[in-house]
């Protein structure tokens, strides 16, 4: 269904709020090769967070954008 329609942008917040790490490593690559067919768009104020998307992506694969 996904994939015969016009792809669709996933905003997600802080949605790994409750994951450890391995999970949320897991959770970030699976998102990293979903955005290869759709816009994703994640927000999140956890630092330990980005430093995990930092340590676990391809730098290529995300794009960071911080806000003050």
């Amino acid at each position: 269904m996904f994939r015969s329609g016009e792809p669709v942008p996933l905003i997600l917040d802080d949605v790994l709020v409750n994951f450890d790490d391995r999970r949320s490593a897991a959770a970030l690559k699976i998102l990293a090769d979903f955005s290869k067919t759709t816009q994703v768009i994640f927000f999140t104020h956890h630092q330990h967070i980005i430093e995990l998307a930092n340590n676990t992506l391809d730098k290529d694969s995300f794009y960071l954008l911080q806000l003050p």
